[in-house]
């Protein structure tokens, strides 16, 4: 498994950072990169935490980075539409999370030294059954609603 996340992880941080002198091997990359993130979540700071595993692994939130944990890409449109395939992920964010879950369940709170976000929690029916309300009222809502509905979905204070 991490033989093909890391065949998925490697070209496409190198198409979306454009960075042309990565590491020759792609598993020396994906080494040296967690354990820079692990520096950067001991030193606390401000890290992302990824909505498909909750690990804090991005540097901003909807910015299209890849978790190095579990290799989903943060694409907001998934975040809207959890049900529905993302692009770049091929997958839906629900399907996804529930195989990241499989390997590491909500009680795994640390892998490999990252943290995963106390405030994260994994998607619910609740959640699902919301999330198409909030996309038809986010345009008209004033910003004080919109602080109290982020996209993350576990910011969302029902």
């Amino acid at each position: 498994m991490l033989k093909s996340f890391i065949d998925k992880l490697f070209p496409a941080l190198a198409r979306r950072r454009r960075l042309m002198e990565l590491a020759a091997d792609p598993a020396e990359f994906v080494q040296r990169r967690t354990e820079e993130l692990a520096k950067r979540t001991q030193s606390g700071e401000l890290l992302f935490a990824c909505p498909a595993c909750g690990f804090k692994t991005l540097e901003e939130t909807c910015g299209y980075d890849i978790c190095q944990i579990c290799g989903w890409e943060d694409d907001p449109s998934a975040l809207w539409n959890p049900e529905e395939v993302s692009g770049p992920n091929n997958e839906t964010l629900v399907n996804w999370q529930r195989r990241v879950l499989e390997g590491l369940p909500p009680e795994v709170t640390e892998v490999k030294q990252i943290v995963r976000d106390p405030a994260w929690r994994p998607i619910t029916e609740k959640d699902l059954h919301f999330a198409p309300e909030w996309r038809k009222q986010e345009r008209e809502m004033p910003a004080k609603l919109k602080e109290d509905f982020p996209p993350q979905y576990w910011k969302w204070k029902k």
